[in-house]
C-alpha cells in the first residue's frame, strides 16, 4: 500500500518577496509471503536446510514499512531584474521499519528457523535531515547560472533487534 499527499502555501508580500511553505507525507506499507518447494536442498552451502524426505519447504516472509514526512520553506526575492537571491529551510523526517523471516518448514509441521544461520532481519531506522540553505539566480543575456549552497544537520538512529546499533 502507497500513500503520498503534498500541500503548498504561497504568500506573496509584494512583487520582491514572496515565499512557499510546502510541506509532503509518503507512506508505504508492504508484505510478501513466500512459500517455496524444493525436491532438493538449494544453495545448500548457504541454507542450512535440515534433511527432510522428498521436499524441502523454504518460507521467506518479508514487511516493509515507510514513513516520510517533509516541509520546505523557501522565499523568493527579486533583487533587480537580473540577480534574484532565495534563501530556504526545510526539515526532513524518516522512519522506516525492514523485517525479514526465512524458515524451513519441515513435514511433521516443525520449523527450522534460520537465525542462529545468520539470517532473518529486524530493522528500525530513523532519520532528520533539517537544512538551511542559499540559492542565487543570476542572468546574463540567455544565460541564466543558479548556484547554491545548503547545510545539513543528519540525526539517525538504526536499531537492530530493539538494540541500538547507531545514533548520530
Amino acid at each position: 500500500m502507497n500513500w503520498w499527499s503534498s500541500k503548498w502555501v504561497v504568500l506573496q508580500f509584494s512583487y520582491k518577496h514572496t515565499s512557499t511553505l510546502t510541506a509532503q507525507y509518503n507512506y508505504h506499507n508492504s508484505e510478501n509471503l513466500n512459500n517455496w518447494l524444493f525436491d532438493q536442498p538449494v544453495f545448500s552451502s548457504l541454507i542450512p536446510f535440515l534433511e527432510d524426505g522428498e521436499t524441502y519447504n523454504l518460507l521467506q516472509n518479508t514487511s516493509y514499512k515507510s514513513n516520510e514526512a517533509r516541509m520546505d520553506l523557501k522565499h523568493y526575492w527579486v533583487v533587480n531584474n537580473l540577480n534574484h537571491l532565495y534563501p530556504k529551510a526545510g526539515v526532513r523526517l524518516l522512519n522506516q521499519d525492514y523485517g525479514s523471516n526465512d524458515s524451513q518448514r519441515l513435514a511433521d509441521g516443525v520449523i527450522n528457523d534460520f537465525h542462529q544461520s545468520g539470517f532473518n532481519n529486524d530493522l528500525d531506522f530513523e532519520l532528520v535531515d533539517a537544512y538551511l540553505g542559499l540559492e542565487y539566480k543570476v542572468k546574463k543575456g540567455d544565460l541564466i547560472l543558479k548556484p547554491s549552497i545548503e547545510y545539513h544537520h543528519y540525526h539517525w538512529q538504526a536499531h537492530q533487534y530493539k538494540q541500538e546499533q547507531v545514533n548520530r
